[in-house]
C-alpha cells in the first residue's frame, strides 16, 4: 500500500521511485519521526500535528475514519518526503489521536474545518494532497474550498463515492437540513 503512495507521489514530484523502493528503517520498524506540536484555535479543540520541514510542493496526509497520523502509511510517507527533502504535515482530526476533543461529538464538517486550517495555517504554498479513505473525500472538499492551496491530489482507496451515496440515501428534510448548515 506505501509503495503505492509512493509511486503515485513520485509521479507528481518527477523523481524515479526506483531508487526509494527500499526503505529499510521503514521495514524493520525504526524511524526518527518529527516531534507532536499542538495548533492552538480560538473555540476550536487543539490539534496535533507532526511537521517535517522541507523543499515544496509539500506533502499534508489526511487520514481515513479513526485512523491517526502515527499509522503506517503516514509514517511511511513522512519517510518517502524526508528521503526526497519536501516537507510534510500529517496530524489527527478533532476527536481523534492525540488532538482534543472526543470523536463522537465532531462529523465531516468539522474535520474539514480542521484541514482548511491546517492549509491556512500550518503550511506554507501548495500542497500535495494524500488522502486515504475518509482522508480522500476530505482531500476533495479541500480542493474545492482551497484551489491554490493544491499542487496535486493522491487518493488512496478514497471513500468519496461513499459519503455521496449515504447522503442521497437520508430522508429530504435531513439532506436539507445538511446543506443549509
Amino acid at each position: 500500500m506505501a509503495l503505492t503512495v509512493l509511486r503515485n507521489c513520485s509521479k507528481v514530484l518527477k523523481i524515479n521511485v526506483r531508487k526509494f523502493t527500499a526503505l529499510p528503517h521503514v521495514s524493520t520498524g525504526v524511524r526518527n519521526k518529527t516531534t507532536i506540536q499542538y495548533a492552538t484555535r480560538p473555540d476550536l479543540p487543539k490539534l496535533a500535528y507532526r511537521k517535517l520541514k522541507g523543499k515544496s510542493p509539500g506533502v499534508v496526509f489526511l487520514p481515513g475514519f479513526a485512523s491517526v497520523m502515527g499509522g503506517q502509511k503516514a509514517e511511511a510517507l513522512e519517510e518517502f518526503c524526508k528521503s526526497l527533502g519536501h516537507s510534510y504535515l500529517r496530524f489527527d482530526y478533532s476527536g481523534c489521536g492525540s488532538s482534543e476533543g472526543e470523536m463522537g461529538n465532531y462529523n465531516i464538517g468539522a474535520w474539514k474545518k480542521d484541514v482548511l486550517y491546517v492549509l491556512d495555517e500550518l503550511v506554507e504554498g501548495p500542497q500535495i494532497l494524500v488522502g486515504s479513505s475518509m482522508g480522500g473525500w476530505l482531500m476533495l472538499l479541500a480542493a474545492l474550498a482551497r484551489p491554490e492551496k493544491t499542487a496535486a491530489l493522491v487518493g488512496i482507496s478514497t471513500a468519496a463515492d461513499h459519503f455521496v451515496t449515504a447522503f442521497n440515501s437520508l430522508p429530504i428534510e435531513v439532506r436539507t437540513t445538511s446543506v443549509s448548515t
